[in-house]
């Protein structure tokens, strides 16, 4: 008999369609089909920064016009620890920290050892870290414990929780008392120490805010923290009374459906809104249909528009960002390639209009991680953020439309490749 006349067809029509179901599962997941959300446009011209800009924004990221205080950059890893040695002594009551990536190393082990001593006097803490991004040292997790601190993991991986298993809280937050907080993208990782120049580490920023800004941060720890330990957060030594600060800003934190993704609408509004200048750094840029139709309308209105992002590597996600590179060169956008590991995650507009926080521009952030953003109108940020693009392009390499037109027919495959997992990145 033949190997398939051993098995009964009942069999064979039960392994025919587990075949078929697997390949269907991933062509869904893989294959970018078009999502059925309408482009964003607006009725009327807006302009980033004025109230009309910011009641819109609101609407289309279904939150609210605020108003915080100051916010303060943070320059990379060094930093970020240099701030946090400041800031957790000086907590009496509480802290919360939440973040995508920590592993066991030098960085982790000097913020469990600052958590830890707040703990032992008396400090509630509480630390959250996203399940595929934690690789945390048993013994300085039982050391904070032991002092009364608390460590969870966000959705752990379980046969009972498949639908949730891509869905990764990739957000990176701090709050201090219900006052202070630092958001962006840092992570509690050996690779991020250091200030930007070492080749093999991470060029990241974080940026310290208080007051109603830190409260928003407040609320989107305590949406994590609950739906992984059924512990609702509340009182004033998590939420004081704070008073309202003067600098405008729209909060963005995202959890993503196949209707909504309010990172997308962020920075598209900001793009279409913007009349003078669009300065955009970011690790995974890897621009959708609609957020290239955004930048190519506004670099035809006159916007200079400028990209940064990491210099060539073997990652996909860098060879799909080059996939976009030739119409939005035609357009007359410039890019910039970073020599090293860049992190920084930030857009500045028209001297006033900034997006701070930890999306990326892939579509993971638009479309399955949860993320946090601000989009801040504040002409001394923006100020502050057109300094640090400076900086990074002086010692960047711009890449050119000619010289881009030039390549080896064999290094546009890469980039075309890449394209077919464009879903996951």
């Amino acid at each position: 008999m033949s190997g398939l006349q051993e098995y009964p067809t009942t069999e064979l029509i039960a392994a025919g369609i587990g075949i078929l179901a697997v390949l269907l599962a991933l062509i869904f997941m893989l294959v970018p089909f078009p999502s059925g959300r309408p482009e964003l446009t607006t009725s009327a011209p807006l302009s980033v920064g004025s109230p009309q800009f910011l009641d819109a924004l609101a609407a289309v990221t279904n939150s609210s016009v605020r108003f915080g205080d100051r916010v303060e950059p943070v320059q990379n890893g060094d930093g970020f620890l240099a701030a946090l040695e400041a800031s957790i002594p000086r907590a009496k009551h509480s802290i919360n920290f939440e973040d995508f990536i920590w592993y066991d190393g030098e960085f982790s082990d000097h913020v469990f050892d600052l958590l830890t001593a707040a703990a032992m006097r008396g400090v509630e803490v509480r630390v959250l870290v996203d399940a595929q991004g934690a690789k945390l040292p048993d013994d300085k997790v039982k050391a904070l414990k032991a002092a009364g601190g608390k460590v969870e993991l966000f959705r752990p991986n379980s046969i009972f929780s498949l639908n949730r298993i891509n869905a990764r809280s990739h957000r990176r937050t701090m709050v201090i008392d219900g006052t202070e907080g630092y958001l962006g993208g840092v992570a509690i990782a050996d690779d991020w120490l250091g200030n930007g120049t070492d080749p093999n580490k991470w060029r990241d920023m974080m940026f310290r805010v208080h007051g109603d800004m830190a409260e928003n941060l407040q609320d989107a720890f305590s949406t994590d923290w609950f739906e992984t330990t059924g512990e609702v957060i509340s009182g004033p030594d998590f939420f004081p009374t704070v008073a309202k600060g003067t600098v405008p800003y729209v909060p963005v934190v995202t959890e993503p459906t196949e209707y909504t993704t309010p990172v997308e609408s962020l920075y598209v509004l900001s793009i279409r809104s913007a009349t003078s200048t669009i300065y955009i750094t970011n690790p995974y840029f890897v621009p959708d249909v609609e957020m290239r139709n955004a930048l190519e309308d506004a670099a035809r209105r006159g916007v200079d528009i400028r990209v940064l992002i990491p210099a060539p590597h073997s990652s996909p996600v860098h060879h799909a960002s080059e996939a976009s590179y030739s119409e939005l060169l035609k357009s007359g956008i410039r890019i910039y390639e970073y020599p090293g590991l860049l992190h920084t995650k930030t857009l500045v507009a028209d001297d006033i209009w900034s997006i701070i926080g930890s999306a990326n521009l892939d579509n993971r952030s638009r479309a399955i991680n949860e993320e946090n953003d601000m989009g801040v109108s504040d002409p001394v940020l923006a100020k502050q953020l057109y300094a640090t693009f400076a900086s990074d392009t002086a010692t960047s390499t711009e890449v050119t439309k000619d010289a881009w037109a030039k390549r080896a027919f064999w290094e546009y495959i890469p980039s075309r490749l890449s394209l077919l997992f464009v879903k996951q990145y």
